[in-house]
């Protein structure tokens, strides 16, 4: 199969390496107007995006597309390692859901490994902000910046494997306001590692012509929208990517189109929006591979301090942390180590090993995850 020979040719540049051996995963993708053939292709990229993270490399597919067709497509893989093989074992469709079973043989090509070891970071998505907010009064989409925060909530929480997130679309933030500091008191209050700020610049619709007195019904629309990733800590950008697509709108100039059902969602423009939101969980995941799990200190009593993340995060009881103070430059560290006695979904209580090093930790220092 051509496909498989060429996936099996690609040299795949992985940052950390592990042990090379066959591994077998699942990749899934949504059918988006009918196209198997494009689905079938984004649910194998799926797969062997998930291949390079768990190897702790890292994937960046950038994308573009007119009515659900993919325009033009540009993958960058991160890597030291190449695919000496891929075999398709399986392919499953269910409903408007595609999924492939493959077999991928990764042989590293050097040594390098990831030092750090993550987990899941918490993102919080605050409401997005609609550039032109006349551009909704086609359809009276006035709802469109909730609702693609909602479901990109829903996405990461279901499909990403570095990250998880809380949906903040009742919060209005001004994005533009000068300096950061919006991002890392947000970041501090939410209990977050990281804050996601997206920026709706187009929704404008292109109706079909007038005739005889009435507008016809149907047409196409358009969604066009920057995401930014920002570092809840050091206010810093971790990530930023732009999408842009079209797709079919059914509905007639004054119809009203609520964002909340499902007539909406099955519409090619929702399909489009989907889309969207979809690449943009997939391409946060993988820029958070590999990624340092951090959290705050809340409290202090004793030698016993209490954190802002616990098992949402990944973490358990006897897993070693380490002391970052907040004079220190971000990405420098201590040597006051912790280890952590009990862990709730929200919370942890740690121990300092070497309590008489620890006169300087103070509430709101923060703490990095290390390998036991």
């Amino acid at each position: 199969m051509i496909l498989r020979a060429a996936l099996a040719a690609l040299t795949l540049l992985l940052s950390c390496v592990s042990v090379a051996m066959p591994m077998e995963v699942i990749g899934t993708a949504e059918i988006f107007n009918d196209d198997i053939a494009d689905a079938r292709q984004r649910a194998i990229d799926n797969a062997l995006s998930q291949a390079i993270m768990s190897q702790g490399g890292t994937v960046s597919v950038n994308q573009s597309s007119n009515n659900g067709v993919l325009a033009d497509e540009q993958v960058n893989w991160n890597s030291q390692s190449r695919v000496r093989s891929m075999e398709l074992l399986s392919e499953d469709r269910q409903g408007r859901q595609i999924s492939v079973a493959l077999r991928v043989d990764v042989e590293p090509l050097g040594a390098q490994r990831c030092d750090v070891v993550g987990g899941k970071a918490k993102i919080v998505i605050p409401r997005p902000q609609v550039r032109y907010r006349q551009q909704l009064v086609i359809g009276g989409i006035y709802q469109i910046d909730s609702a693609i925060a909602r479901v990109l909530t829903n996405t990461l929480n279901g499909e990403a494997n570095a990250a998880f997130a809380a949906d903040l679309s009742h919060l209005n933030v001004h994005f533009a306001q000068a300096g950061k500091q919006w991002v890392t008191e947000l970041s501090r209050k939410q209990q977050s590692q990281y804050v996601l700020a997206i920026t709706i610049d187009d929704v404008a619709a292109k109706l079909k012509s007038k005739m005889l007195g009435y507008w016809d019904r149907g047409g196409e629309r358009t969604v066009a929208l920057n995401a930014t990733l920002y570092d809840g800590f050091s206010g810093q950008v971790v990530w930023s990517q732009r999408y842009r697509g079209k797709g079919n709108w059914p509905y007639k100039r004054q119809e009203i189109a609520d964002t909340a059902t499902e007539r909406f969602w099955n519409s090619g423009f929702g399909e489009e929006v989907r889309r969207v939101v979809t690449q943009i969980s997939h391409d946060i995941d993988a820029a958070l591979t590999c990624k340092p799990l951090r959290g705050r200190i809340t409290s202090i009593r004793g030698e016993q301090v209490k954190l802002d993340i616990g098992s949402n995060n990944g973490l358990r009881a006897g897993d070693m942390l380490v002391f970052m103070p907040q004079q220190q430059q971000w990405g420098q560290s201590s040597e006051i180590m912790l280890q952590l006695e009990q862990v709730r979904p929200q919370q942890a209580l740690a121990r300092i090993l070497d309590f008489g090093d620890s006169m300087g930790v103070q509430v709101g220092d923060w703490v990095e995850r290390k390998g036991n």
